[in-house]
């Protein structure tokens, strides 16, 4: 996917890649915590907690993928439009997670059995 970048500095190129592998597993975790919501309504109470803490772990993961790959755009050296462009993406989908996590657990709290 990063061939087609041009003229990427070595710390953008590596910081780039190493987003791309934790967005992906991102988004396997936000998928799986999307399937364990639908399957609450039909789970038994005493597996109800189980699969409570299967989402807000998975979500949190995805949340703190974020963080670090917002984390690997810290260095001074890294400025200008691939640094601007990627952490605004990347803080957006940060702050949407960090939302549906705040909501889920919400949810988790007015719900325990």
């Amino acid at each position: 996917q990063l061939n087609r970048f041009k003229n990427l500095k070595p710390k953008e190129y590596r910081a780039i890649a190493d987003c791309l592998e934790l967005m992906d597993d991102s988004v396997d975790r936000l998928s799986k915590s999307v399937q364990e919501m639908k399957n609450l309504g039909r789970v038994k109470s005493r597996d109800f907690l189980f699969h409570i803490n299967n989402v807000q772990t998975w979500a949190s993961t995805a949340l703190t993928n974020g963080n670090t790959c917002l984390d690997g755009f810290a260095d001074k050296s890294m400025n200008g439009k691939v640094k601007d462009s990627v952490t605004a993406q990347v803080a957006n989908v940060v702050q949407v997670t960090s939302n549906a996590l705040g909501l889920f657990n919400q949810f988790a709290n007015n719900n325990r059995h």
